[in-house]
């Protein structure tokens, strides 16, 4: 697995404080994978696979003033693949609200898309074997993962005392499994399934001197 990036961008500082930035991104994705598979009184088979493929990100964020009590993001991204001609849209939104120095209350909400994931592969006929292993999706046996992420929580600062508490949902399609099963032909087959992930993350920090403590 290997990626390289090249990214631009451009930022106007507006009216009243607000934030307009903008930029380009491309990204090319290398993935290459052999699977090796043996059996009683059969050769060993082999399956080799490589994928490339180049990724074009265009992005547009607005950001409110940072000083103000009550603020947001309101960004949106397009991706494009070199290998296909859809464009695929990722909206988000970040409001937060700091009624005093210590306290900062933030929701955010967002589409992402993946386009290179970890596949579990499953091999063999009896027992099996679970692999995990990269690949790039995009095909219709293995569509591009997309999610939704919402995220709520608050911080709070003071004396030294940091507490980051964000709760959050993440609610995914296109987690996919690779059979391979039969050894004698190598026959693949892609099972494609949804997942949901609800959580909290919390985060206490202190600070004494030069030192920093962390939970």
């Amino acid at each position: 697995l290997s990626e390289w990036q090249a990214k631009t961008t451009l930022t106007f500082d507006g009216p009243w404080g607000h934030t307009l930035e903008g930029g380009y991104q491309f990204t090319h994705y290398e993935v290459d994978f052999s699977v090796l598979s043996y059996r009683r009184n059969v050769d060993s088979v082999s399956t080799v696979d490589m994928e490339v493929v180049g990724n074009h990100g265009v992005f547009l964020t607005l950001t409110g003033d940072p000083e103000k009590k009550l603020g947001y993001e309101l960004g949106v991204r397009a991706n494009s693949q070199t290998q296909g001609s859809n464009i695929f849209w990722e909206p988000r939104l970040r409001l937060w609200y700091q009624p005093n120095d210590h306290w900062t209350f933030q929701a955010h909400s967002g589409r992402y898309f993946q386009f290179i994931s970890q596949v579990t592969q499953f091999a063999g006929e009896e027992f099996g074997m679970l692999t995990p292993m990269w690949r790039l999706n995009g095909g219709k046996s293995d569509p591009i993962l997309k999610s939704w992420q919402h995220q709520l929580g608050f911080i709070y600062n003071k004396n030294g005392w940091v507490l980051d508490v964000q709760a959050y949902v993440k609610r995914s399609k296109g987690i996919s499994l690779l059979s391979l099963a039969d050894i004698q032909t190598l026959g693949k087959k892609f099972f494609i399934g949804d997942a949901q992930a609800e959580g909290i993350d919390l985060l206490l920090k202190k600070r004494i001197k030069s030192y920093r403590t962390w939970v």
